[in-house]
């Protein structure tokens, strides 16, 4: 084919060679040409700011930018300007207001705990559960000897099951 894959595309004109007499038609003849090419500037197109593209090659144009202090309030300013956020439809917006308002359901171990907790609270007020000094050792003798009595247990259940019947 055309050998290495970067020449796979053709050559520009200015990397051509010139055909025939072209290189000494300024020398040799047409006057108005040569005063043509004498009054061209030297580069066409817009002048670049430090000479040639080249200079710019393999630089980031982030680096355009003195800090990233300057580079941030140069792309905030730009977000301001850019369209406002998208709008979903109120279907979408339905769902996840749904979403966010359903909680998930607790345990039934998880109730029993927060009924126990809520009901040791007021029973101890009320004098129904006795309260016990469980860091030393009397005190914890006396606790695994009042929650051993089965007549204790259901006593407190009883109450339990009317505190939660007449709160509702």
């Amino acid at each position: 084919m055309y050998g290495k894959p970067f020449k796979m595309m053709g050559k520009s004109p200015m990397m051509k060679k010139l055909i025939g007499k072209q290189g000494t038609l300024a020398e040799k003849g047409a006057p108005e040409l040569q005063a043509a090419i004498a009054a061209s500037p030297e580069k066409p197109g817009p002048p670049m700011k430090d000479g040639s593209p080249m200079d710019m090659y393999g630089k980031s144009p982030a680096k355009k930018y003195k800090n990233a202090g300057q580079r941030k309030a140069a792309h905030a300013s730009m977000a301001e300007k850019a369209a406002p956020t998208r709008k979903y439809s109120p279907m979408k917006q339905d769902k996840a207001k749904l979403k966010k308002a359903t909680k998930k359901k607790p345990t039934d171990r998880e109730m029993r705990i927060s009924n126990n907790t809520e009901f040791n609270a007021y029973a101890r007020k009320e004098g129904i559960i006795p309260t016990f000094n469980t860091s030393t050792d009397e005190g914890m003798a006396k606790f695994e000897k009042y929650y051993s009595n089965k007549a204790n247990i259901s006593f407190i259940s009883k109450k339990q099951a009317e505190y939660f019947k007449n709160k509702k």
